[in-house]
């Protein structure tokens, strides 16, 4: 069966659009169905082979730590992309309960989150379920939130309850694409040229690193849509049906969120007994745990890792209470969740008219935590706006974020400039010019491409 033409609009302007680094240039968005077209009858045809990537993308994880995001052409993207538009509703149906993907596209998958989590946050099928302290009625429009799932299954958890967090180290890059190959052809009946294209896609994406080999391991990460999340979510659901069966066979629980897995027990021995379990399990499927991110909790320090206060607040629209509250404990270490509520923190001050004495320190705090490097190109220009003197906020900004190493800062900037430049103050202009210039200069091609790629359609 040929690759079909399916509607991909969503894709294209995300690609125009939305990513970090925009893949198409203004004349190529307004020809993109002409040239998805082209790309697909390149694949039916035989004749489609995987383009040279631009490069990768280099974010900050912390301590100095890269993830290397690869940065594919819009033609791959956009194949890719067709060919999980084949299989992903087969692939969906295999999810296992309390399994989540945060996910940015629609898709099959999404889909059945989203009505999973509607329930959880209504306490469907719960019947011994407390009254929620919680305003979950305000969780609903952004439900893809993981704090939000963990509050709703676990509010009513027995106060002697423990809890264990952990993830998988290096996970995307740890994918076996022949296991996971034969798993989807299992679960795909009879899409077979659509998964040759895929796993021909997988298999040469990186040959310019490879030498030409084929790869056997690991996902691409995914930068525009949900193609590596589908699938990575997928690798992991036979893990996910044998260790959830596990540990409700033991009187526990288990909720996972891509990598990010929580399981709660009576006891912490109990919680020990189920990482153990995990790290077994996934061993059989060539993944590890990440030793260095299992953290064990009460119920107590649970909540307050999490601060499911704080952020329920914040949704609730009780943003000074949030912000008291958050001020608090900014600086505790047993706050694991800081950094997401600071950068909720910007966008929902930025926005507020009645806390403009919160404004300096949000600003602050951002600043403390070391995490403009982290914002997003909406959070970057509240935090800017927040600051109180614009044009010397955004100087200091650009003198940091050039200077320091790391490639996606730089290319959410050049967005945020590239924005400004029609701005009405003329420092800002200059500053904006001479800001684009200097990251010209550093002739990376992934900040090449967004260079010439910027000043996209609305």
């Amino acid at each position: 069966m040929p690759l079909r033409k399916r509607n991909q609009d969503g894709l294209w302007r995300h690609m125009a659009k939305s990513c970090a680094v925009r893949l198409m240039s203004n004349e190529e968005y307004q020809q993109r169905r002409a040239l998805f077209e082209s790309a697909i009858d390149e694949v039916n045809d035989g004749s489609y082979a995987s383009r040279r990537i631009h490069g990768f993308l280099s974010a900050p994880k912390g301590s100095s730590v890269a993830r290397f995001i690869p940065v594919l052409t819009f033609t791959d993207t956009a194949v890719y992309f067709a060919c999980m538009q084949h299989i992903d509703r087969k692939l969906a149906g295999a999810t296992v309960p309390n399994t989540f993907g945060g996910w940015q596209l629609g898709t099959a998958r999404r889909e059945m989150e989203e009505q999973e989590a509607m329930r959880l946050f209504s306490g469907e099928g719960c019947p011994s379920m407390p009254s929620s302290c919680y305003n979950r009625a305000a969780w609903m429009k952004h439900w893809q939130s993981f704090w939000k799932l963990l509050a709703a299954r676990y509010e009513g958890a027995d106060d002697e309850a423990w809890f264990a967090m952990f993830d998988i180290a290096n996970f995307y890059d740890s994918v076996d694409l022949r296991r996971l190959e034969t798993s989807v052809r299992a679960a795909s009946g009879d899409d077979h040229f659509a998964i040759n294209v895929l796993f021909h896609l997988l298999g040469s994406w990186n040959r310019a690193l490879c030498l030409y080999t084929h790869s056997t391991k690991g996902l691409p990460m995914d930068l525009v849509g949900d193609c590596s999340r589908l699938l990575a979510n997928y690798f992991l659901t036979t893990f996910d049906k044998a260790f959830r069966e596990h540990v409700q066979s033991h009187n526990g629980d288990f909720m996972r969120f891509a990598d990010d897995m929580v399981v709660c027990s009576e006891t912490r021995v109990g919680c020990e007994k189920f990482v153990f379990e995990a790290s077994s399990r996934l061993h059989e499927l060539g993944l590890n745990v990440n030793v260095a991110k299992v953290k064990y909790c009460s119920k107590r320090e649970f909540q307050r890792f999490w601060g499911f206060v704080i952020m329920d607040r914040f949704e609730s629209g009780e943003v000074k209470d949030a912000l008291s509250l958050l001020r608090e404990v900014v600086d505790d270490n047993a706050f694991g969740r800081r950094s997401t509520a600071l950068k909720r923190a910007i966008t929902i001050v930025d926005r507020e008219p009645d806390v403009g004495l919160w404004r300096r320190w949000v600003h602050d705090a951002v600043i403390a935590a070391d995490l403009p490097l982290q914002l997003s190109r909406e959070q970057l220009l509240a935090f800017l706006r927040l600051s109180g003197d614009f044009p010397a906020a955004l100087g200091d900004t650009i003198r940091a974020v050039v200077g320091q190493t790391f490639t996606q800062p730089k290319a959410i900037l050049l967005q945020v400039m590239d924005g400004l430049r029609t701005n009405e103050s003329r420092e800002v202009r200059d500053l904006c010019s001479d800001g684009i210039r200097q990251i010209g200069e550093l002739g990376d091609p992934v900040l090449n491409l967004a260079l010439k790629n910027l000043s996209n359609p609305n």
